[in-house]
């Protein structure tokens, strides 16, 4: 059985397979880490660097997505490696249990920086991102390339390149919008632009779709296939589409989401058209309940009608995004095509609980119960599905 998609997990997984398709993967580098806290320290201060302190537990799930995806990133392991003496903590060993208590650490992971001369400078708990995590490295090093100090070296000159690509490069994905804003004020103030060094900011930074770069590109797209490969450029420009649409969906711009859309193009495949589809339905379910009922319908009577997946998603949609007793009994009327298609525990598990949701507690234990039942028989085919049906049964 296919694990049952989720739309906006699935569209970042298009975004970075096109990022990787056109760039290429960089080897994996790895952060180099002391496991003697006394050593590390010592050393750090022999070769007058920087410290830092990473707190983990080996049952700690975040820990292992910090040491896996970000501490291998190229750009932030060279960093770390030329710059700081890095030190891995049990903080379930004794002495990391004083440890923790020394440096005030209540959870994991906790990543400690301390600068040169022994003062902590910044600590982060959690997992992030590789650019903030090498961000939080640069500021313990130099004051002078914290976020703001960059920010205001951009307004003091913001025709200037080079303070233009530093304050970008510090930004997250999170920054979409200004980043949009930044690489509109630095190139709408010159009397003529660069198309190469646009485009490769384009790339580098992808800015939202409905910025005035993008809008510049897209009129000299002819240009910019002179100097890159048509296949690249188009691949691009579908990334910040798809950027835009998840930016949109979080802003509830219609107009946006909508051009982005319509920019992106077609999908390629069918699980890029089902991620398509279901993406304008979440967008709707949160922003416009009438036209998530329209939209609704229309995928599940149209081109999805004999497709189990998108008709349980589509009733996933229901339960989620309404309450009115009318809206999830249509819920309810497209998982049951969904069950007739293909009965499992999946899409068994979404009617149970909106039978539960409208008040129909007996028949919805009774659902969950076979819920348990199909998922005890091939627990591997559920992998990473979470089956909510089970806490009707406490």
């Amino acid at each position: 059985m296919i694990n049952i998609f989720k739309s906006i997990v699935i569209y970042y997984i298009i975004i970075n397979s096109i990022a990787i398709s056109i760039s290429g993967q960089e080897s994996k580098q790895q952060v180099v880490f002391y496991k003697s806290y006394q050593e590390g320290i010592k050393l750090a201060k022999i070769n007058h660097k920087a410290v830092l302190l990473d707190f983990f537990a080996e049952w700690c799930e975040p820990c292992k997505v910090m040491d896996n995806e970000v501490l291998v990133d190229p750009t932030l392991s060279r960093f770390f490696n030329s710059n700081f003496i890095s030190i891995k903590i049990d903080g379930e060993s004794k002495e990391g249990k004083k440890l923790m208590k020394d440096y005030l650490v209540t959870g994991f992971p906790t990543y400690i920086f301390i600068n040169k001369k022994g003062k902590t400078v910044n600590r982060i708990s959690g997992a992030l991102e590789a650019k903030q995590f090498l961000q939080m490295g640069r500021e313990t090093i130099d004051p002078s390339n914290s976020l703001d100090s960059m920010r205001k070296k951009f307004i003091d000159d913001p025709n200037s390149r080079e303070k233009t690509t530093n304050l970008l490069a510090l930004l997250s994905s999170e920054d979409i919008s200004e980043v949009s804003g930044i690489l509109d004020y630095h190139y709408f103030r010159k009397k003529k632009i660069n198309l190469k060094n646009l485009w490769s900011d384009i790339k580098t930074y992808a800015p939202l779709n409905n910025s005035r770069c993008i809008k510049f590109a897209r009129k000299k797209i002819d240009t910019i296939y002179q100097f890159d490969k048509k296949e690249n450029v188009d691949k691009w420009l579908q990334v910040t589409c798809a950027k835009t649409m998840l930016w949109a969906i979080k802003e509830l711009d219609e107009v946006s989401f909508l051009e982005a859309r319509n920019d992106y193009g077609e999908a390629t495949t069918r699980e890029e058209k089902q991620s398509l589809d279901v993406i304008l339905l979440d967008f709707y379910g949160r922003m416009d309940l009438e036209k998530f009922r329209i939209n609704a319908r229309l995928l599940a009577e149209g081109e999805w009608k004999g497709d189990w997946e998108v008709l349980n998603v589509i009733s996933e949609q229901y339960l989620q995004k309404t309450i009115r007793k009318d809206d999830l009994e249509e819920g309810i009327k497209f998982v049951d095509k969904s069950i007739s298609i293909n009965e499992n525990a999946s899409n068994l598990d979404t009617k149970a609980l909106l039978l539960n949701k409208i008040g129909k507690k007996n028949e919805a234990k009774l659902l969950a119960e076979r819920v348990q039942i199909l998922y005890l028989k091939d627990p591997g085919s559920y992998k990473g599905i979470e089956l909510k049906s089970k806490n009707l049964l406490k």
